[in-house]
């Protein structure tokens, strides 16, 4: 009986399957990295600016005398994922009741102006603004209803009521 002689593997393939690997562990490192700075960048504009015009709040005076049946004021910030996606719901929501020239986006600095001075500024008694993200709803430039946040980002069906509420949809 014949005795096999083992085939040994040659170390070049120990080296190359050891290189592959740091390559492989490289990759999805930098990929990883790659990927977590587009998702914090990806935060810091709304979505909605792709739809409506951005406003600061300098230019509140330029969106009160725009007289619409229906105008609708939504100030917030960026820089935060729920308001984020709070942003990309509200926008489909734009979208299809087609309020893209009654809608007003005015972006804030989270502490640009104090929740008492921004209700001052629309002159809210009624409803007030707890905290923001908020909608200001006008009808013949009277407020009629506040969508706002209390501690987090109210939910975009609050919207969405609204918009039923006042009969508003466009289904």
């Amino acid at each position: 009986m014949k005795l096999k002689k083992e085939k040994s593997i040659p170390l070049i393939n120990y080296i190359l399957v050891f290189i592959m690997s740091i390559v492989v562990i490289v990759i999805c490192i930098v990929g990883t990295k790659i990927n977590n700075n587009y998702q914090l960048n990806k935060i810091k504009i709304s979505p909605l600016v792709k739809l409506v015009k951005e406003y600061k709040l300098s230019d509140i005076e330029s969106i009160n005398v725009i007289e619409n049946k229906n105008k609708y004021i939504y100030l917030s910030y960026t820089n935060d994922k729920n308001i984020y996606n709070l942003d990309n719901n509200l926008k489909k929501i734009i979208t299809k009741n087609k309020l893209k020239d009654q809608f007003f986006y005015v972006n804030l600095n989270k502490n640009e102006k104090s929740i008492n001075e921004l209700n001052t500024m629309f002159n809210l008694n009624e409803e007030k603004i707890i905290d923001l993200p908020c909608i200001i709803y006008y009808r013949n430039n009277n407020v009629q209803s506040v969508i706002t946040s209390n501690k987090y980002p109210f939910h975009h069906g609050s919207f969405s009521q609204l918009l039923d509420i006042y009969e508003i949809t466009n289904d």
